[in-house]
Formats: structure tokens, C-alpha cells, sequence
């Protein structure tokens, strides 16, 4: 007779293989914010213990839209005074789209997860997290590289555009 351990190792082997089954139905609702299909889809890892897989194919898909919008900070300008401004402009213009998408990505993760413990805006806040950390050149490399250039009267007035255009996004957001 099999022991409660092979069985337990047969039944993970078989969740594995559907996990890998299902993993691109995963990924496109997530990606395509199908709140029907992936409340089906996390009632399904849910149930079969995997609550964490489907937290990281959330991160994985969703954070893709926020990661994107950094992808239009790059530097071309030869002239350091005009790149610091051209940079600025840049970030405002990532900072307001990051912030309009994350209000999005809230509001959809309120459906997703549900609101009664938090679990949406534990999972919103990891998703930040790891979107953010995952921009290359990150948003202190493309500062720093920036700053290299710079004259030091320069450095205090590119750094005072920044804080105020970002400061200002925040507190419309917040």
C-alpha cells in the first residue's frame, strides 16, 4: 500500500503540472484584466494551496504597464543643462502616468482580491515595490549620471525642478 508521502508527492506533482498547464491562461487574464477569469483562476490556487504562484504571476504581468512608462526616460541630449531639463520633463511625464496607472491598478485590484483584509493593497504595494525596483537604469543610477555633468549651480537647480514636479504629483495623487 502507497504511503501518505507518495501520495502527498503524486498530488504536488500533478498541481505542478497543471500550474504549468494553466500558467498562460494566468498570465493573459491577469494581462487583460479579466476580473471574471482570474477570480476563477485564484479560487483555483486558492484552493490547491498556491495563493503565493498567483501573487507572483500578478506581480509578473501587472507590472509590465508600470515598468513600461520608464522605458521613456532616456537621455539624448549632448547639452547637460538641456538634458537635465529634458529628464525632468521625462520624469514628470512618468510620474503621472505611473501614478494615473497605479490608481487603475488599485481600483482593479480591489475587484480582484476583495477589500475585507487588505489583501488588495498588500498586493498593490508589492507590486510598486517590485516595479520599481525593477527599472533600468533605476531612478538613482539616471540622477547620479545626470548630476556627473553638471556644474554644481546647475545640480542645485535641476534638483529643485525635481523635488517640485515630483513632490507636487504626489500630493495630487495622495
Amino acid at each position: 500500500m502507497p504511503s501518505y508521502e507518495s501520495h502527498a508527492q503524486l498530488l504536488a506533482q500533478a498541481q505542478t503540472r497543471f500550474q504549468g498547464l494553466i500558467s498562460p491562461q494566468v498570465l493573459t487574464a491577469l494581462s487583460e484584466r479579466d476580473t471574471f477569469k482570474c477570480k476563477e483562476l485564484l479560487r483555483i490556487f486558492t484552493d490547491t494551496n498556491r495563493l503565493d504562484d498567483f501573487k507572483r504571476y500578478y506581480l509578473k504581468s501587472r507590472q509590465v504597464p508600470l515598468i513600461r512608462t520608464w522605458t521613456d526616460v532616456k537621455s539624448s541630449d549632448t547639452n547637460q543643462l538641456g538634458r537635465a531639463k529634458a529628464i525632468v520633463a521625462r520624469l514628470e511625464a512618468f510620474y503621472s502616468v505611473f501614478v494615473s496607472a497605479l490608481a487603475k491598478e488599485y481600483e482593479w485590484a480591489h475587484q480582484l482580491w476583495g477589500g475585507d483584509d487588505g489583501a488588495f493593497a498588500a498586493n498593490v504595494s508589492s507590486l510598486v515595490q517590485h516595479a520599481l525596483s525593477s527599472l533600468e537604469p533605476s531612478f538613482s543610477n539616471l540622477l547620479q549620471n545626470l548630476r556627473a555633468g553638471l556644474k554644481p549651480e546647475d545640480q542645485l537647480v535641476s534638483a529643485i525642478e525635481e523635488k517640485k514636479g515630483v513632490g507636487e504629483m504626489l500630493i495630487d495623487f495622495l
